[in-house]
């Protein structure tokens, strides 16, 4: 709290800023959060829903006859799953870059700000959980393996629903149906639409990277790992500076300098009302 009590008005508000900026972010990532469990749940009820429905029905005799019924018109319906899946994917796609889009701004330029002008350790969350605590000598600055085998899998399998779907199209009727068929002209357009989602699920795993630089960079500075009762100002003093030379160029202010300017301002504005008291 030392710091605190030096920090001069301008800065007070400037953290009083930075922190409800923090609170706003902070408050659309749990709104991310809440959509992206919205759509998970609506998803898999859709999913159990249509696969009950397809199995309960008097008229279902085989996959081959689903797609086939009605001169192929079922085909449509079956494959329109697929797209269903590609919407999924996309959405949880999108919705994974923009929570980490928010948490790297949140670490790099509000935390990092709030550290540079107080001194005091702040948001050490995602340092903190790449760290040696959680993970092996060899995944420090990686996300645990937990997280590394769930979002995949997550992510996998409404594509591996859409490849099955897709695959028994082509076995069922696709094959037996020229290729100019517009039956075959929206199977193409689901491949696009499968594949499109998949590539975009797959590009927000640089995030992932940007996160291992970035710890890696505070752990090497502070020459020691953040281990289970040791001191965090150090290693998040190293955060602060790394963080924010990736963000401004402007120059740290350290604590140390600022206790002294702080003390040259006080004892300058005593000198200066000595005079206007004698005079």
């Amino acid at each position: 709290m030392e710091n605190l009590n030096e920090l001069s008005d301008r800065e007070e508000t400037a953290v009083t800023t930075l922190l409800e900026e923090y609170k706003a972010r902070w408050q659309h990532l749990l709104n991310l959060d809440n959509e992206v469990n919205k759509w998970s749940a609506s998803y898999v009820i859709a999913l159990v829903v249509g696969v009950s429905w397809i199995l309960s029905s008097e008229k279902f005799k085989g996959i081959d006859e689903l797609f086939s019924a009605r001169n192929y018109d079922n085909a449509y319906f079956i494959l329109s799953l697929a797209v269903v899946n590609a919407a999924y994917m996309l959405s949880l796609a999108f919705k994974g870059y923009q929570i980490q889009q928010i948490c790297y701004y949140l670490h790099t330029v509000v935390a990092a700000s709030v550290i540079r002008i107080t001194g005091i350790t702040f948001n050490t969350w995602e340092v903190w959980r790449r760290s040696a605590i959680f993970c092996s000598p060899k995944r420090i600055g990686k996300s645990e393996w937990r997280r590394s085998v769930y979002y995949p899998i997550v992510t996998l399998m409404p594509f591996a629903v859409s490849v099955s779907i897709l695959w028994m199209y082509i076995n069922f009727a696709g094959k037996t149906l020229a290729l100019s068929d517009p039956h075959n002209i929206y199977f193409y357009f689901v491949v696009a639409i499968n594949l499109l989602a998949g590539f975009i699920a797959l590009s927000t795993a640089g995030f992932n990277k940007k996160w291992e630089i970035l710890t890696l960079n505070t752990l090497n500075k502070s020459n020691a790992l953040i281990e289970d009762g040791k001191d965090l100002q150090p290693q998040l003093q190293s955060s602060s500076d790394s963080a924010a030379s990736l963000v401004t160029a402007s120059t740290t202010i350290k604590p140390d300098r600022r206790k002294s300017d702080t003390k040259s301002l006080k004892s300058t504005q005593k000198k200066s009302n000595s005079k206007v008291t004698s005079k």
